[in-house]
């Protein structure tokens, strides 16, 4: 069978319909910039750790793929991807509420969220743990809405005071706001936010809490119920279980633990 794999933007427009058969029509595959795991370049071309993997996952089993042909932000992905708008997304961390309407792969790689600060607040704010801050001097904390960064935090979402506190934006503006003491820390992916904060060239200013990791979890495809069936979702498994013992997945997990 000849592998296929449609990656070109030109080609994709999120508010398609979309053929559950994956071998009769592309897959719409919502993205949104997020270094070092997906990004586009200045010449369309498209990289990345998620990027790479789930390519070749998918051309495995000749499915064609095509992203959206711009980049739509987290919550209207997952809001989306619920009604069928678009098929599928990179990066999803499992959760009852996604499981209503999406499907899962098994994992491909998994992830930890950091809480950023100031360098000149190191001494004044540091903490171990997210509870911590509910008696700390840190009043505003940048998020992303929609985002999953842990059980602990899902379950500080139901306390006033802590949500109180937050303060939804996309990452690169939340790290602005944090560079000019608009925010007294962000919580963001710890390999995307550092890797954002490079790009910003912010890292003479801001930091990654020492010791304050926080262990997210299995990242997963995420897949539409009214898009795809149980049976891709098996095929789009293997495929994974048969890259991830390959040289070239080992070659990017040791990319992804040497990254910024």
């Amino acid at each position: 069978m000849v592998c296929v794999l449609l990656l070109n933007i030109a080609f994709a427009n999120a508010n398609s319909s979309i053929n559950a058969d994956c071998h009769q029509s592309p897959l719409i595959w919502g993205w949104i910039d997020w270094p070092p795991f997906i990004y586009q370049q200045a010449d369309g071309e498209f990289k990345g750790i998620d990027y790479q993997i789930i390519s070749k996952v998918m051309a495995k089993i000749s499915c064609e793929v095509t992203l959206s042909s711009y980049p739509i932000p987290w919550r209207r992905q997952l809001a989306w991807l619920e009604v069928g708008q678009i098929a599928m997304m990179n990066g999803a961390s499992k959760t009852p509420e996604r499981e209503k309407y999406a499907y899962f792969s098994i994992p491909y790689r998994s992830e930890s969220v950091s809480l950023f600060i100031r360098k000149a607040d190191l001494e004044t704010r540091s903490i171990s743990h997210l509870s911590q801050l509910l008696d700390s001097n840190i009043h505003s904390l940048g998020y992303s809405k929609g985002s999953y960064y842990g059980e602990e935090f899902a379950q500080l979402l139901n306390q006033a005071e802590f949500a109180k506190r937050l303060y939804s934006d996309f990452d690169i503006n939340n790290f602005h706001r944090l560079s000019n003491a608009r925010l007294d820390a962000v919580i963001a992916d710890s390999i995307s936010g550092a890797a954002l904060i490079k790009q910003l060239e912010l890292s003479d200013q801001i930091i990654a809490m020492p010791g304050m990791k926080i262990v997210t979890g299995d990242i997963h495809i995420m897949f539409s119920k009214k898009v795809v069936s149980l049976a891709l979702i098996e095929q789009v498994n293997q495929a994974i279980k048969d890259y991830k013992t390959s040289a070239e997945y080992q070659q990017l997990m040791q990319t992804l633990t040497r990254s910024p």
